[in-house]
């Protein structure tokens, strides 16, 4: 048996599958972001209450496992993997499991072969790359933009400039106020900076990235622009990165995965292909079918010699979780 487990901001998924790829238990646990988490025992908490429930689904002990790999938010210094890999071992959860960024499982969900690079917008933005020859880079604590949480920034920027009369008004105001609860822009201000309130987080700006896309979607001048400007961005980064690892520039895999890159309009992707359309002209992005969690499953199963073939990749797919499982 083989484990798998995505830890992210808002949510941590574990899965448990056998050696043929089919998927016989899953569970789901709180933010797991060592760096978002109250303290770092709260995240090893959060990815034990997920695994915990994919073992209990599955009907099978830690000890059953062969393999286990996790994907997770957080895993950006050298000091960050030991911690990680002795707290996981430490649970029983195999001797030596495999720590990875968790963009780097995303790019093993949507990439055929497991190399190219990948762009996760989930609540925060990460960006993967990995080479045949062996590179592996991801965008950690880099400057990026395009999660949700960043869209949300910058929503919340173009909203009090405009209200300052500093920058044109935008219909995203009014969906802000209606998502927030507040009676004005000043209030919105004060419930993020005032004494005594508690601090904005990541999730906190996510929650206003889909009014983003709404907006842009139905023509709002201001929103349009947002999202133009992270495509350009995005696309900037995705040749950096293949760069990076010495990818050739003209023909690298490169996927789109994450729930930013799930909104209902169309809109933040057409922004961001047309953007990648003028940086790599010859790069056709893929939007990826799995979840990163399943990138994590195979991750497990090829550091034990299992080889992802198309038809363990198929039965993977096909008995995956329902979405409310990954539903953030």
């Amino acid at each position: 048996m083989h484990l798998g487990v995505d830890g992210g901001n808002t949510k941590t998924v574990a899965l448990v599958a056998a050696s043929d790829g089919t998927i016989l238990g899953a569970g789901r646990g709180g933010p797991s972001d060592i760096y978002a988490t109250e303290t770092e025992s709260a995240a090893v908490d959060a990815v034990a209450a997920a695994v915990n429930a994919a073992l209990n689904s599955a009907m099978i002990r830690r000890d059953d496992l062969a393999s286990a790999a996790f994907g997770m938010a957080g895993a950006d210094w050298p000091e960050d993997f030991r911690l990680l890999h002795d707290a996981f071992a430490a649970h029983g959860w195999t001797d030596d499991p495999l720590i990875v960024n968790d963009a780097i499982g995303a790019l093993r969900a949507a990439s055929p072969d497991g190399y190219g690079v990948a762009l996760v917008a989930g609540t925060g933005m990460a960006i993967a790359a990995r080479s045949p020859e062996g590179g592996v880079w991801h965008s950690s604590h880099w400057p990026t933009a395009g999660g949700g949480s960043g869209l949300g920034e910058a929503a919340l920027d173009a909203i009090f400039q405009a209200h300052l009369g500093a920058a044109p008004e935008t219909s995203l105001t009014r969906r802000a106020l209606d998502l927030l609860g507040q009676p004005s822009v000043e209030a919105i201000l004060y419930d993020i900076t005032a004494r005594g309130r508690r601090r904005w987080v990541v999730a906190d700006y996510a929650r206003l990235a889909p009014i983003v896309l709404d907006e842009a979607c139905a023509g709002d001048p201001v929103a349009e622009g947002i999202v133009a400007e992270v495509g350009r961005r995005l696309a900037r980064h995705a040749a950096a990165a293949a760069d990076r690892v010495g990818l050739d520039m003209e023909c690298f895999t490169l996927a789109l995965a994450g729930g930013t890159f799930r909104h209902r309009g169309t809109c933040y992707l057409s922004a961001i292909v047309g953007a990648l359309a003028e940086e790599l002209p010859c790069i056709t992005p893929i939007v990826s079918d799995l979840e990163p969690v399943a990138g994590a499953v195979m991750l497990a199963m090829e550091r034990v010699g299992v080889e992802i073939t198309p038809e363990r990749r198929a039965r993977i797919a096909g008995t995956m979780p329902p979405p409310a499982l990954f539903a953030t």
